[in-house]
């Protein structure tokens, strides 16, 4: 049977749409003729360890991680130092057919200590590559970006989320070409309606509470409007700023902290919008999501969820840090239901087309036989 060597920095339930992403991937192409190893992490703060999959091997390094969700600098420094020995002993001990490692940084790095130059892949996140999202990895970008370009022009194929995150890593890593593999989401029990609500519009986003993905937009608009509800589902640094926000106007809005991905397919449906206007996303998971479970959807036209909207379709894509503009999109779904219940079945039907997981499983088992 022949081996692969799976490399990431963290790995699901650690990490977010990317780790749910590699988890789902590994779990189908595990039960076929591929033995496959997972080098990854656990958390020594929370004793969080990577979910096990039957049927492959994992080898895990302690690091201390900033939350379940963020890796941290820290954390990232931790697994490119402590992962060196074990990553050199399992390349030359095993015959690995293939090394695929999921992000540039810190994973890839790896392939610096690839002495036996086993043919390997690399799939980019977004902000694994140098100056994709300001303000993420900034000094371990400083130090490492001569060894990611290096590295990354020695891989075999490299792999991107979206044209738009591909094309940003062809131009900033200097490589030929990165092939685009949509990620997906799990099919929910959602179908098709043909009844239009009179109910309050119920909004909610899903995120991590950080700057650039610009949930404040999403709650000053909501406050503004005033007749519309917003729940926010998620954790991180932006939390009470958004607090404070919410508390300046009139509307409902609730923070609900941290929901587990089972447990998110349970409240979705509840929901008339999903919105999140973030400017730094080089695909978004979490709308695929929405979409599966019936949403219309609202973002930015920004980064790779250009891709997954289809603007006046299946949702809107508002200017990036527009206020005025998300305004006027929740208005319009707001005063126009029917509007609405056309954009929320043409989610179900944009995702049952383009955004299952059959695409990317498919893609990436024909990586890997590619190379047996």
């Amino acid at each position: 049977m022949s081996k692969i060597l799976f490399v990431a920095y963290e790995f699901f339930p650690l990490g977010a749409g990317a780790e749910i992403a590699s988890h789902r991937i590994l779990k189908e192409i595990g039960k076929k003729d591929i033995e496959i190893d997972v080098l990854t992490s656990w958390d020594l703060k929370s004793g969080l360890r990577s979910e096990k999959i039957p049927g492959i091997n994992f080898i895990e390094v302690p690091i201390l991680r900033k939350d379940k969700i963020n890796t941290g600098f820290i954390g990232m420094l931790m697994f490119l130092v402590l992962s060196i020995f074990p990553f050199i002993y399992l390349t030359l001990k095993n015959r690995y057919s293939l090394i695929h490692f999921w992000a540039l940084l810190p994973s890839a790095i790896l392939a610096f200590f690839n002495f036996k130059r086993i043919p390997y892949v690399i799939t980019f996140g977004g902000a694994d590559v140098p100056g994709f999202a300001k303000g993420q990895f900034e000094l371990l970008h400083f130090i490492l970006t001569p060894i990611s370009k290096m590295v990354a022009r020695g891989a075999k194929q490299c792999f991107g989320p979206s044209n738009f995150s591909s094309s940003y890593s062809e131009k900033k890593l200097g490589l030929r070409k990165c092939i685009t593999i949509y990620n997906g989401a799990d099919r929910s029990n959602a179908k098709i309606s043909t009844a239009v609500t009179t109910k309050p519009l119920r909004l909610v986003s899903v995120s991590r509470l950080v700057e650039w993905k610009r949930v404040d937009l999403a709650v000053q608009a909501v406050n503004s409007i005033g007749n519309v509800s917003l729940d926010v589902i998620g954790v991180g640094p932006e939390l009470q700023k958004l607090k404070d926000y919410a508390n300046d106007g009139p509307a409902e809005i609730n923070f609900l902290g941290f929901v587990e991905n089972s447990e998110l397919y349970k409240l979705l449906p509840t929901y008339d919008v999903f919105i999140l206007p973030t400017i730094g996303d080089s695909f978004g998971i979490v709308f695929t999501e929405a979409m599966s479970c019936g949403l219309a959807v609202i973002g930015a036209r920004a980064g790779g969820v250009t891709e997954v909207i289809d603007h006046e379709v299946n949702g809107f894509l508002a200017e990036p840090n527009d206020l005025n503009d998300v305004i006027s999109v929740i208005k319009k779904l707001d005063e126009d239901r029917e509007m609405l219940l056309k954009l929320q079945n043409n989610s179900i039907e944009r995702f049952n087309k383009r955004f299952t997981w059959d695409g990317p499983i498919e893609s990436y088992y024909k990586v890997y036989q590619g190379y047996l």
